[in-house]
C-alpha cells in the first residue's frame, strides 16, 4: 500500500534529516517532486521514500566501486 499523504518542506526536511533549504534545493534541482497549492509546496510523502531509496543506491554504489579499482588488471602476454 502506498502512502498518498503530502507534506510539507519543513516535514520532508525532517524525513529525510536535511535542512528546509536543502529540500527547496532537491525541488529545484528536480531531484524531489513537489507541487503547490495555493501558497502551500506539497511533497508527496512516497517521493521522500524515493529519495531516500536512491541515496541508498548511490551509497552502495560507491561502496562497492573502490572494491572493484584495486582487482588488479590481467595484462595479456
Amino acid at each position: 500500500m502506498t502512502d498518498d499523504r503530502n507534506i510539507r518542506i519543513d516535514e520532508a526536511a525532517h524525513v529525510l534529516g536535511v535542512s528546509a533549504s536543502t529540500v527547496k534545493k532537491l525541488i529545484r534541482r528536480g531531484e524531489l517532486v513537489s507541487y503547490k497549492i495555493g501558497t502551500a509546496r506539497l511533497i508527496p510523502f512516497s517521493a521522500t521514500q524515493d529519495w531516500i531509496a536512491e541515496q541508498k543506491r548511490i551509497a552502495e554504489q560507491q561502496r562497492a566501486e573502490p572494491v572493484l579499482r584495486r582487482l588488479p588488471l590481467r595484462r595479456q602476454a
